[in-house]
């Protein structure tokens, strides 16, 4: 389950809504993000706006965090789901941006009829990523909390042979 890996969901406008503002709200949230789920429809896979929000606010900075899920497969046959699909793939390569891309019916929660693999195989892959990234972030933590007490080490020792080095001058 997400929530018992204590992992926050955040669920944020969509990049095309007509409100400059709540678009605003998306961006403010992608750098906390440790895993960018960027939903498409599978029916109108990759608007222009979509790519353009891609170029402009993911590929600089995001480009590790991104995963995507093709919504809306329900609506689509065996044939046309498989063409979003390389379509979706296709759009992402020429972005320089390589994707898992998750085809599924979020209304269904299946890909193509089968359950293992929609929601409960993109679930798998969030758990997966983010207990690999908790612990990067613990050990670089670790990493960074070491070095900043070696630093403070350092500086008492320097201190310290000050004080030597004065006390030896005032003896003299």
């Amino acid at each position: 389950n997400l929530l018992q890996e204590k992992l926050l969901l955040v669920d944020t406008p969509g990049v095309n809504d007509l409100m400059q503002t709540r678009s605003e709200i998306t961006y403010q949230y992608l750098p906390q993000a440790d895993i960018i789920l960027f939903v498409l429809d599978a029916t109108s896979p990759m608007k222009f706006s979509e790519k353009l929000f891609l170029e402009q606010k993911i590929l600089k900075h995001h480009r590790g965090k991104l995963i995507c899920v093709l919504n809306k497969i329900d609506r689509l046959s065996s044939e046309e789901c498989s063409e979003s699909l390389q379509y979706c793939q296709k759009a992402f390569l020429d972005l320089g941006l390589k994707v898992e891309i998750f085809p599924l019916s979020a209304q269904q929660g299946y890909n193509q009829g089968d359950a293992q693999q929609g929601l409960e195989k993109l679930k798998q892959w969030i758990l997966a990523h983010a207990v690999s990234h908790k612990q990067k972030l613990l050990f670089e933590n670790s990493r960074l909390e070491g070095k900043r007490v070696l630093n403070r080490a350092r500086q008492s020792v320097g201190l310290f042979e000050k004080a030597l080095l004065l006390e030896n001058q005032q003896l003299l």
